[in-house]
């Protein structure tokens, strides 16, 4: 069985995974700070992207891990937004443990899951966003510049959980890094035009909530059941890829250890997502040190020390 993960693979995952939950959170800013944050995201996940792929230190390995399982948590109750009563936390929980599932024997078959959800995912939400686009006021788009929402940062780092994975070379992520930030200007674009810069702000799915303003094909219906379920197969697709990303560390850390490991990953997770405060202001912190510093300077230290000892 082939142990790498297909570069178009992967980055049909990377964007099944990363398209639905940026697109939840999108209205919390305007499309200006979305830009900026695009743009620096993504120097930083090509400068991530170019570094080859080596196998993690051990202490390296523990606090990824670790880090793995608080974003998981963190990210867990927002997942569950454009959904009602106990369906609001008990849907995250079920995709946690159905992400482990996915991942329990690693990437390579995770991402055939992830590579197929991005054809099913990607072009029924590109289809409600065409949709709303006759409906942009332009006079209701924000044009500040504000601090930018520190998970919108964390989302956008995504593509760089791929240097844990063992992936084929010259994958082509970069790009998939970029595409992302495109993305995300566009809908914050089309969010704040349809149904307003201040109703985005304050609500707690603001896709979700252009979905109830929109007439697809002329028909006057509500498709806000089906817009859920496309949510919530992205979000699903994020968590196989921390998972699978925690599967292979648990691997460099440990041989076999992933198997069983990975569950245990999970339901850490899961009860971070239940302890652990709302106040998201540290994401973007411990997103940029554990996706982006760590794995650049532990890259150099193991480049140098190899230049050194030939």
């Amino acid at each position: 069985m082939n142990r790498e993960i297909p570069g178009a693979q992967l980055r049909a995952w990377t964007l099944a995974a990363a398209a639905g939950p940026i697109l939840s959170i999108i209205g919390r800013n305007g499309w200006m700070t979305v830009l900026i944050v695009a743009v620096a995201a993504g120097a930083l996940s090509f400068c991530v992207l170019s570094c080859k792929r080596i196998k993690p230190p051990r202490w390296l390995c523990v606090v990824e891990l670790v880090w793995l399982a608080v974003f998981l948590g963190k990210i867990g109750k927002i997942s569950g937004t454009c959904w009602n009563g106990d369906a609001l936390l008990a849907i995250p929980v079920i995709m946690i443990f159905l992400g482990a599932f996915a991942s329990r024997r690693g990437g390579v078959p995770a991402a055939r899951t992830g590579a197929t959800l991005v054809w099913v995912v990607i072009p029924v939400l590109a289809i409600v966003a065409i949709a709303g686009v006759a409906d942009v006021n332009t006079s209701w788009i924000r044009m500040e510049v504000e601090i930018p929402d520190s998970l919108l940062i964390g989302l956008l780092l995504v593509p760089c959980l791929c240097t844990f994975l063992p992936a084929e070379p010259n994958t082509g992520m970069r790009w998939s890094a970029a595409l992302l930030g495109v993305i995300a200007v566009i809908a914050a674009l089309l969010v704040d035009g349809t149904v307003g810069g201040d109703v985005a702000a304050r609500a707690e799915n603001s896709f979700y909530e252009l979905s109830k303003s929109i007439n697809l094909f002329g028909v006057a219906e509500r498709f806000e059941a089906l817009i859920a379920c496309m949510l919530t197969g992205s979000w699903f697709a994020l968590f196989t890829l921390i998972l699978s990303a925690g599967y292979h560390l648990l691997e460099d850390l440990l041989p076999v250890a992933g198997k069983y490991g990975i569950w245990l990953v999970a339901t850490v997770g899961v009860i971070f997502m239940y302890l652990l405060p709302n106040d998201r202001g540290w994401i973007a912190v411990g997103t940029l040190i554990f996706w982006g510093f760590l794995p650049v300077v532990t890259q150099g230290v193991v480049s140098a020390k190899n230049m050194q000892k030939k």
